[in-house]
């Protein structure tokens, strides 16, 4: 047999690279298929890697994914791209006899959630981030955010698609001060995590007023206490509220007009096809003393309702059962009363006989 050429012997496109660094015999397979289905090893041996490459030979875009120790399974490029070319090596072992990994999982090899990106570089608490990036073909990925001195949350699951992409809307928990943090996205196929880090911008929530509420559920009516601000709003005149998408060009709903009332309270109905986003309530008027246009504006986030909860409900007997369980009753005490009556008449006529 001949022996390799040097170069051969250096590019990770050529079986003698790994062959070379230990793992064995190795083969290579030109564009076997995307994904690429590893077989069984042959009798008496077990795969030692698995090398997954798209793209051209020259591409440095397209790095090689490296799979140590797999096991017989569907294996894709992280990129996404279709496969070109797969290296494939095994290590002799006794027959039947086969290899595990107490670093890797089987079939997990190098694998980590990867080129995670956002479409945002910072964001407001309450707003929403769009992630996306490539991981294992049909994995569930689970979306936590967190850092140091602040509970870390869950933002939710996504399944990936067949060839690894995703993409993950995630809401930014409105209790998030301005700072940096860490959105994690781990695999629930292989314990491996990939991280990203975010950052939340300060809101100016000075024209919320106290103890009104961040969140608006749509479809339903909710009391908001108006503002009296600084300087004061003139509360002889009449006041207005409006719900604004904070989007370019976002739609706007007058939620009404009227006269201060008297409680300092109204009840703000959010329409039930708005749009799930971020808003702003406006609340416009006039300025005591000079009657000047006067405003003032919350930054809130439009929600949907919980889902109902689910009780278990024992129906309550009905009147005929109930009826015919008071009629038995009520028989069995006639009984009685006959049974005692016979019993006083049988000892009065002993009595007498004595």
């Amino acid at each position: 047999m001949m022996a390799p050429s040097p170069a051969a012997a250096e590019d990770k496109n050529h079986p003698s690279y790994w062959e070379g660094i230990g793992y064995g015999t190795c083969v290579k397979v030109e564009a076997p298929g995307t994904p690429y289905t590893l077989d069984a090893a042959p009798a008496g041996s077990a795969w030692s890697m698995l090398v997954v490459k798209a793209g051209s030979e020259s591409s440095t875009n397209d790095p090689h994914a490296e799979y140590p120790n797999p096991v017989p399974g569907s294996y894709y490029h992280p990129s996404g791209k279709a496969i070109s070319h797969i290296i494939k090596c095994s290590r002799g072992g006794s027959s039947g006899s086969t290899t595990t990994s107490t670093t890797a999982p089987d079939g997990c090899g190098t694998y980590t959630p990867r080129q995670l990106s956002a479409n945002k570089a910072s964001v407001e608490p309450g707003d929403s981030v769009t992630i996306t990036g490539v991981a294992g073909g049909n994995d569930t990925l689970t979306f936590t955010i967190g850092g140091t001195g602040i509970a870390t949350v869950t933002l939710g699951t996504v399944q990936t698609a067949p060839n690894g992409t995703f993409s993950f809307t995630a809401i930014i928990p409105d209790a998030y001060p301005a700072g940096s943090y860490k959105i994690t996205v781990r695999s629930t196929t292989c314990p491996r995590t990939g991280t990203l880090t975010i950052v939340t911008q300060s809101v100016d929530r000075s024209g919320c007023g106290s103890g009104n509420p961040l969140t608006l559920v749509r479809g339903t009516g909710t009391s908001w206490k108006l503002i009296t601000g600084t300087p004061p709003f003139n509360q002889a005149k009449s006041v207005t509220l409006t719900l604004t998408q904070r989007a370019t060009g976002g739609v706007s709903y007058a939620l009404g007009t009227g006269a201060w009332p008297s409680t300092g309270t109204r009840v703000v109905n959010v329409p039930a096809n708005a749009p799930l986003d971020r808003y702003y309530l406006i609340q416009s008027g006039s300025q005591q003393g000079n009657n000047k246009p006067r405003t003032e504006s919350c930054p809130i986030r439009v929600v949907d309702p919980p889902p109902p909860a689910t009780t278990s409900i024992v129906p309550p007997a009905t009147q005929p059962v109930v009826a015919a369980a008071a009629g038995g009753l009520l028989l069995l005490a006639l009984r009685r009363r006959r049974i005692q009556g016979g019993l006083d008449a049988h000892r009065g006529s002993t009595s007498r006989r004595r």
